[in-house]
């Protein structure tokens, strides 16, 4: 039997005569193969599967954001870790921090690194002064721990600042493109010059993260004032001109009250840049914070109140005021204060984005939400994004370098031994699961073999609920987005309702408002418009009901 391959002119072996590619070699002659049929087991195991990396992809983008993942895989003993076009590898990295307190040193340059440390302490680039600090800390914290082993850590304001730092550069050279002017102020001892540029690289990397693409501005072009990139959303693909400008301020700190806001200045500064598309300015207050939760932030209303200042100023001048979304931060790392980030948002020159702004109806609240979705998405990512993922593959760190140990690691899908009527442990596969909390368990739904279903708790570890605490919709290897869901204000029911109503046939939708009275207009409607009205009534009728 010859198994050499048919020329395409040759006659077709059928025997009709005709040349193979004009008969049965020719794409149009073949039939189509028709949808795939699957046993019921490949099937089920399909869905398993695609279910388990829904829920592992979600977990990840909610640890890395929505910029490129972290591209690492282990080789022997080595873990490897590709950033941009760079491939670097360590024994050392167990977890993702491992790498960035390796990473920053490259990037900086270890020559450079060594001159400094050769430098009495207080004559070091702050860089280096925090590096000192750190690997002090960690001697500490590490006393009597095994040699290897991973241990948490309480976090300290120089930690932060260093490793956000450091995630920073990463997120920049692996999504975009890492200038060597941004690194040089980095690198210059004056700390006011680094300062300004450590900021741009957190603004930078919060657009990353949020799912944007970023193009820098020729920092050596000096013919125009330009801002400092160009942020792209990729869903969406509108375009900003993102500016950076944050306060320096050096030395103590005796009395916070008395310091100069100085956001008048900068956004003044910042409406001056030449931008090519919509004005994103970021402004960063750094002061220590004197209020404590629930209060507002005590910076928080003079710089509201600035921002309008200069608005109405111009407009009084009958200058021309461009549209503008600001975003005031404060993180002020350098008074070693403890706290994270600040941040809130306000319009310049567009009404229906400043903080506070009413809308008639919640239909004009969600209008104009949509509008502005790119920039408010931006403000949510930094709201959800604000930890430095400790895994490389978005795991959930709580459970993989727990030193407790679990009775089993809980996922739907997956079979266990579990006690029947009698005590008697019989294997059964786990088909749902809920965690209730105050009892710090977990209580699963498992089908025995003779289609059975069964209860069974489960007592959770510390470790084992505070990462549920985090990660609630994925906890059980699948996806349950409302696990832990809450419902703070009338737009959040419109939400819950919308991703469960928003496919639904309109002819089912007119079937739930039979007794509308406007019935005959509803009829009118889109499917699209139908689904956000229907949401859109029932998210009122839960608001007015009584608060216990």
């Amino acid at each position: 039997m010859s198994n050499r391959k048919i020329g395409r002119n040759e006659r077709c072996p059928c025997g009709s005569g005709k040349k193979y590619k004009h008969c049965c070699g020719s794409f149009a002659a073949r039939p189509h193969p028709g949808p795939l049929q699957l046993d019921e087991a490949r099937a089920a195991w399909l869905h398993k599967s695609m279910a388990e990396h829904q829920a592992k992809e979600l977990r990840r983008t909610q640890q890395q954001g929505l910029g490129r993942p972290i591209i690492s895989t282990e080789m022997g003993e080595h873990r490897i870790v590709a950033v941009g076009n760079v491939v670097h590898w360590s024994k050392n990295w167990k977890t993702f921090h491992d790498f960035l307190f390796d990473y920053i040193k490259s990037v900086f340059g270890r020559e450079w690194g060594a001159v400094e440390q050769k430098k009495p302490l207080v004559e070091r680039h702050i860089v280096m002064r925090w590096n000192h600090e750190i690997g002090e800390y960690h001697k500490e914290v590490r006393k009597g721990a095994p040699s290897g082993k991973v241990i948490s850590t309480p976090s300290t304001p120089v930690l932060r600042a260093y490793l956000n730092l450091a995630y920073n550069l990463y997120l920049m050279k692996h999504n975009a493109e890492l200038q060597t002017a941004l690194i040089a102020r980095l690198k210059n001892a004056n700390e006011s010059s680094f300062h300004g540029a450590y900021y741009e690289t957190f603004v930078a990397a919060a657009f990353i993260k949020a799912g944007y693409d970023v193009a820098f501005e020729n920092e050596q072009d000096g013919s125009a004032s330009h801002c400092e990139f160009a942020a792209t959303s990729k869903t969406t693909k509108k375009k900003f001109s993102v500016e950076a400008k944050s306060r320096f301020r050096s030395g103590p700190i005796l009395d916070a009250s008395k310091l100069k806001l100085g956001v008048r200045d900068k956004l003044e500064a910042a409406l001056q840049k030449q931008a090519n598309h919509t004005r994103v300015i970021f402004i960063d207050v750094n002061m220590p914070e004197t209020n404590t939760p629930p209060e507002k932030p005590a910076w928080a209303e003079p710089s509201l109140a600035e921002i309008r200042n200069v608005e109405q100023t111009m407009i009084a001048a009958e200058q021309d005021t461009p549209n503008a979304y600001v975003i005031l931060t404060n993180y002020p790392y350098q008074f070693d204060v403890p706290g994270g980030l600040q941040a809130l948002m306000e319009g310049f020159n567009i009404p229906e984005f400043k903080l506070g702004a009413q809308f008639p109806s919640l239909r004009a609240a969600l209008e104009a939400r949509d509008r502005h979705a790119d920039i408010a998405a931006v403000f949510q990512s930094m709201q959800k994004h604000h930890e430095i993922p400790s895994t490389f593959d978005g795991e959930m760190p709580e459970v993989k370098f727990s030193s407790q140990t679990p009775a089993s690691e809980l996922k739907i899908g997956q079979r266990y031994l579990v006690p029947n009527e009698t005590g008697a442990e019989q294997p059964g596969e786990l088909e749902n699961a809920v965690v209730m909390e105050p009892e710090r368990k977990a209580y699963g739904v498992y089908r025995m073999d003779d289609n059975r279903r069964v209860i069974v708790s489960t007592p959770l570890t510390d470790d084992e609920f505070a990462a549920y605490k985090k990660y609630p919709e994925t906890f059980f290897g699948t996806v349950d987005k409302n696990a832990g869901r809450q419902c703070r204000d009338i737009i959040d029911w419109y939400d819950f309702f919308y991703e469960s109503y928003q496919l639904t046939s309109k002819e089912k939708l007119l079937e739930f408002m039979k007794d509308a009275v406007d019935l005959d207009s509803l009829k009118n409607l889109s499917q699209e418009d139908l689904a956000k009205t229907y949401c859109e009534r029932l998210a009122y009728g839960v608001d007015r009901q009584p608060r216990r």
